[in-house]
């Protein structure tokens, strides 16, 4: 994805993943870095400047909390991506 400076600027992103928080922020996101990997997660939200939740996609609970924790801290959302992968072997 190319990133365009500017075209998210300010709004509050919730980034499943490090490539797209990163792309988020270079678009001038605020960004929430929903991740499962504590090490890569906290890392790219201090390379951002964003917030690490600790999430795994697939427990309703978690993603719950991701959400709750962004509008704890930002008061809103205005971008979710969302992602649905499946793999068969």
């Amino acid at each position: 994805m190319n990133a365009i400076p500017g075209r998210l600027q300010d709004k509050v992103a919730i980034a499943p993943g490090a490539a797209i928080a990163r792309s988020f922020a270079a678009e001038g996101a605020r960004v929430v870095v929903a991740e499962r990997n504590p090490e890569t997660g906290q890392a790219v939200a201090d390379e951002t400047g964003g917030l690490f939740v600790r999430t795994d996609v697939t427990d309703q609970a978690q993603v719950e909390a991701v959400a709750a924790a962004t509008l704890e801290r930002f008061g809103r959302i205005d971008v979710q991506f969302n992602a649905d992968l499946t793999i068969a072997r």
